[in-house]
């Protein structure tokens, strides 16, 4: 009988290494093994396994040529690799990754953290594998109905529940990965997609946009699966500068992951890429500036960097909502962008704004009748429309000319018109 164990390839050119790996996994893996580069791509072309364990230095064909050659393999090219290596600096470990290796464990093994890794990345490959899967199925589903849809509605819209179902499914099921990676991160990312979703619905942004915010917001740190423990285990600013470099490659990391998973994951694969962004252009890790950084990453930084001096991800001590806001206050226009940060921080009250009938509206959105709640400014500070101003169909378009003009990105606070009993607005 077939077993039903994930297959390792175990690479070494030393038999006691080979060995000690041995006692680590025999009981929970199917092993095979290899002494050189060139036997371990023959072995894995043959037989595919679920994980390869690779030593770097080998003799003729070393760990990352031997990568190199498993990765121009179709057949190779998703399957996780961990170098195995004495060489314990940034240098080889930049490299090592950059041949497409997923992570690193040095000799002598510590046999739980090597388990832990090896069972990570293979959850991982599978749920992407799965990923995939759904959908490719998704897309034949939508190619092939188009015909038959009035035929099939009932039957089309019981199938896109389901993948909608298991979509959600597997993106949480990353997001507990990445808890699993960090426990201290428990629970984070569910605070944050809830903040970011109170932000989004009182924008009044589309259920598409929202909803991509959410899976931005629960999976934006899955570049996590790649640091090692020494640095997911304390607070960032207690990284050292090598450290602290490795750390802020996590959002590429992520996004990459995420890129070639259809169109609906490459737009979430750019807001997880850019939440680490600043307004003033000073961020990583493209030093984007302003209304270039999208929209969401900027919402997700403030309700990510809130969560995170509210529960000592950042400094290493708790701070009260209260305090954590001074801060954040004083970023203003500098780290964050000014006018969500002011929809954050009522989103936060508890009140939304759609509650108190007020919107944070993009100049589009904005109707006759509608009163200006808070001045219209431009960058050097001058008021140009003061608040409780009635918007009429003349001022609307002037706000959208100036708009265009500037190439300022407006967002307008606005409330619904009060009418008194003789239908005057109010």
């Amino acid at each position: 009988m077939e077993s039903t164990k994930p297959k390792l390839l175990l690479v070494d050119d030393e038999p006691t290494n080979l060995h000690i790996l041995r006692g680590i996994f025999a009981a929970d893996y199917e092993l095979s093994f290899a002494t050189d580069g060139a036997s371990a791509v023959e072995l894995a072309t043959s037989a595919p396994p679920d994980l390869v364990i690779l030593d770097v230095m080998m003799p003729d064909m070393d760990g990352f040529e031997a990568c190199q050659h498993m990765r121009s393999i179709a057949s190779l090219q998703n399957v996780p690799v961990i170098f195995l290596t004495a060489l314990a600096d940034s240098e080889n470990e930049c490299k090592g990754l950059n041949y497409g290796a997923q992570d690193y464990l040095t000799k002598p093994v510590n046999a739980p953290i090597a388990m832990l890794r090896v069972r990570n990345l293979i959850e991982k490959a599978q749920l992407t594998a799965q990923l995939h899967v759904q959908n490719g199925a998704l897309n034949t589903l939508n190619a092939t109905l188009e015909a038959q849809v009035r035929e099939r509605t009932a039957g089309l819209s019981q199938a896109n529940e389901q993948l909608g179902k298991t979509y959600l499914s597997i993106i949480k099921a990353f997001s507990s990965m990445v808890e699993l990676r960090a426990p201290h991160l428990a629970g984070h990312g569910r605070r944050v997609a809830d903040l970011v979703q109170k932000m989004a619905e009182s924008m009044r942004l589309d259920k598409e946009e929202v909803r991509r915010l959410i899976v931005s917001a629960l999976i934006h740190d899955l570049g996590f699966l790649v640091l090692s423990d020494t640095i997911t285990t304390k607070a960032v600013e207690m990284l050292g500068s090598e450290s602290l470099e490795n750390y802020q490659r996590h959002p590429v990391v992520g996004a990459t992951s995420l890129a070639s998973m259809g169109k609906e994951l490459e737009q979430v694969a750019r807001i997880i890429r850019s939440h680490h962004e600043r307004y003033d252009g000073l961020g990583y890790p493209d030093k984007l500036k302003g209304d270039a950084i999208p929209l969401g990453a900027r919402m997700l930084a403030l309700a990510d960097t809130f969560d995170d001096l509210s529960n000592s991800h950042l400094t290493g001590t708790r701070l009260t909502p209260q305090r954590a806001l001074k801060l954040m206050e004083d970023g203003r226009g500098t780290q964050f962008d000014p006018a969500l940060l002011d929809v954050f921080k009522l989103a936060l009250e508890g009140t939304t704004l759609e509650t108190d009938h007020v919107f944070a509206l993009r100049t589009h959105q904005l109707v006759e009748g509608m009163v200006l709640n808070k001045p219209i400014a431009s960058r050097q500070g001058i008021t140009l429309l003061a608040p409780e101003q009635l918007l009429t169909p003349v001022l609307i378009e002037k706000i959208k000319f100036y708009e265009k003009e500037t190439g300022v990105n407006l967002l307008v606070f606005v409330r619904q018109s009060v009418t008194n009993d003789t239908g005057v607005a109010a």
